[in-house]
């Protein structure tokens, strides 16, 4: 897919870096339209190039779950 995945291995917080600060208010609304939950972080929390979304894994997802984030088809609709 050609993301930018930070993390520990040892936390449940996947950090997605989205690299357009205009636009992470958009992807955040894309994400709840699909019933995905995120967290967006962008300037002053991050440098202004590295806006992120943070997705929080758990024990309690389930494979599809899962499978329906990786799937989501939300960046072609916010360019």
């Amino acid at each position: 897919m050609g993301f930018i995945i930070y993390g520990n291995d040892d936390s449940p917080v996947v950090p997605l870096l989205l690299y357009m600060p205009g636009k992470i208010g958009a992807f955040a609304r894309r994400m709840l339209e699909k019933n995905i939950g995120v967290v967006v972080v962008g300037f002053p929390a991050t440098p202004i190039t590295e806006s992120r979304a943070r997705f929080c894994v758990s024990a309690a997802h389930t494979r599809e779950m899962l499978d329906t984030v990786s799937a989501a088809d939300v960046l072609p609709k916010l360019t």
